[in-house]
């Protein structure tokens, strides 16, 4: 009889040290996800207040300028305080912020595509000197290339290589990492360039600038949604998740050199198939 209620015993303080420990797991399960729902909700807040932040500012200087134009165009006359060059100058910002904006919605709709796996790939053969050369020249036309400080270059490489892949997203992905270059590059240069890995099996495209770099504490997330570089320059801190987002797609991988530091080094990885 002893022996019976002493098992009983035992079980049920086996049952109970089970029920506890689920208990504490089940706990700190949902401490867990609290907490990444937290941290998810804070970064989704940052978004939303910088991207309605970044489509103000452009809508209004759309706006304001414009204004002056049709204040200018209404009276039937030149308002003599208003020089050709700044009417040139005040068409020029129109254009300019209206770009913004489309590249802030082209973000936007690329993320919900990728995320929803509705990106449809067209592979073909890409020559990789004329995309290089091809990206660089866009590029080099951004507003926030500063040309009478910064060079931006690509060198050919004697022996073209064709690689297959996606050329519009292949060009997109490079085209982000150019432009974020300028961006944050005020003085010296910006070099894109690639080679193929020591194994064989990739082609490492680099784009490489001598600008501000990455901070420490952001080196590990640079590539994480909502994430950005600069604190206080104009952006949603998407442009690196979508690149992130198409190098995956295209089976490749993203990262950045932390061995380089005289300024940013990114590095974008694409298999050779």
């Amino acid at each position: 009889m002893y022996i019976f209620i002493i098992i009983l015993l035992i079980a049920a303080v086996i049952l109970l040290t089970v029920m506890c420990f689920n208990l504490k797991k089940r706990a700190e399960l949902a401490m867990k996800e609290r907490n990444m729902a937290e941290a998810t909700s804070k970064l989704r807040t940052a978004f939303i207040q910088n991207l309605s932040h970044d489509i103000r500012t452009p809508i209004s200087s759309i706006v304001g300028f414009a204004q002056m134009l049709t204040d200018e165009a209404s009276t039937g006359s030149a308002n003599d305080n208003v020089t050709p060059e700044q009417r040139k100058e005040y068409a020029r910002l129109i254009k300019e912020n209206v770009d913004l904006l489309l590249k802030q919605v082209d973000e936007s709709t690329d993320i919900a595509l990728m995320k929803s796996d509705n990106v449809s790939l067209n592979f073909c053969e890409c020559r990789l000197n004329w995309v290089c050369n091809n990206v660089v020249e866009i590029s080099s036309k951004s507003p926030l290339y500063s040309k009478e400080n910064v060079t931006m270059s690509f060198t050919p490489h004697n022996e073209d290589y064709l690689l297959n892949s996606d050329q519009q997203r292949l060009n997109h992905i490079l085209m982000i990492f150019l432009t974020n270059a300028a961006k944050f590059t005020k003085k010296g240069s910006i070099v894109l360039d690639y080679k193929k890995s020591d194994d064989g099996k990739s082609i490492i495209f680099s784009i490489t600038d001598t600008g501000v770099g990455v901070p420490e504490d952001r080196v590990a997330t640079i590539f994480n949604r909502y994430e950005d570089i600069g604190k206080f320059e104009q952006g949603t801190g998407l442009d690196l998740y979508v690149s992130r987002l198409i190098a995956e797609s295209l089976g490749g991988s993203v990262s950045l050199d932390t061995s380089y530091t005289s300024g940013s080094r990114f590095l974008f990885t694409h298999p050779i198939k």
